[in-house]
């Protein structure tokens, strides 16, 4: 408790079996070597951070079982609490490190002046963008003219195009932004 667990093995190894029993473990679902988590803590006060959206869906699909067996089984508050962790794995973060940049991003953004709507675009969504920029900056570059009446900015735009043509210069500039 109080460290961050790394958990670093090849495929088929059991990493999401171990992480799973270590969030059930914080949870205060199982205890280990006898001792339990002192206090336990709800899912959603837990980030787990995996490679693949499976190994994901898998913990949380486990321990949403786990949390409904132990509620099923108990009564009063007790019942309560484990119905609580259940409604909490929706506000867990429980996913890939993309997933968790994501929510970052769309939760503390504004907090450090990024106004406005967050969204994960589709790998062809950003290309798309980069040769929309791309084209806009060239073509911009292209109508001051000549590289002597040109601003700086244009006038390496302006080289591309002189040199390479439009084509190769927009393929070139989307591919430095890829990269």
């Amino acid at each position: 408790r109080g460290q961050h667990l790394l958990i670093d093995a090849g495929a088929g190894s059991g990493k999401t079996g171990v992480l799973t029993q270590k969030i059930l473990f914080e949870t205060g679902f199982t205890s280990l070597n006898g001792a339990t988590a002192t206090p336990p803590l709800a899912v959603d006060e837990i980030a787990a951070i995996t490679f693949t959206r499976k190994a994901a869906g898998e913990i949380v699909t486990r321990l949403r079982h786990a949390f409904l067996q132990r509620g099923h089984a108990a009564q009063g508050a007790e019942r309560e609490a484990w119905a609580q962790q259940v409604f909490a794995l929706n506000r867990a973060q429980i996913g890939t490190l993309d997933s968790f940049a994501f929510w970052l991003l769309r939760e503390y953004g504004p907090l450090a002046g990024m106004a406005g709507h967050v969204e994960l675009a589709e790998a062809g969504r950003v290309e798309s963008a980069y040769t929309e920029q791309v084209e806009r900056a060239l073509n911009s570059a292209m109508a001051e003219g000549s590289a002597m009446s040109a601003k700086p900015a244009d006038q390496g735009g302006l080289f591309l195009v002189r040199h390479f043509g439009y084509t190769t210069a927009r393929e070139w500039t989307v591919q430095l932004l890829r990269h």
